[in-house]
């Protein structure tokens, strides 16, 4: 072989030994490429399985807190109701704005419980549109 060759295969196969092993008992070990795609795919399967756990607890957690959202809200809408029942004449299409913007106005709400009987259907005509 010439000089060049030798010199190029010299630089190519220098190693560092950063650990301090000497370089005689040092094993040059590298998985075989099997090897290494079934590690990948051993990781992608506990990834994706990650993945889906964490999703199903999610959409759980989700589920449970709609379903507490929609309990809160018919709770409302109970007690809105049961106030204006209270309310003598007050009923049909009247009534009925009157829950839609109750419900979405807790302070108005709050207003109209705290008043007395013969001023709450005033004050609801007040801002009703």
């Amino acid at each position: 072989m010439s000089k060049e060759t030798n010199e190029e295969e010299a630089i190519h196969s220098v190693s560092f030994d950063l650990e301090g092993s000497s370089s005689i008992t040092r094993k040059n070990i590298r998985p075989s490429k099997s090897g290494e795609k079934e590690g990948m795919i051993s990781s992608m399967k506990e990834v994706a399985k990650s993945l889906k756990e964490f999703v199903e607890v999610t959409k759980k957690k989700m589920e449970n807190k709609k379903k507490m959202e929609i309990k809160e809200a018919q709770e409302v809408v109970h007690e809105v109701v049961s106030e204006l029942d209270n309310i003598p004449n007050f009923n049909g299409a009247l009534k009925h704005r009157a829950i839609d913007c109750l419900t979405k106005n807790p302070i108005k709400f709050a207003i109209i419980k705290a008043l007395p009987l013969d001023e709450k259907e005033d004050y609801i005509l007040s801002f009703m549109p």
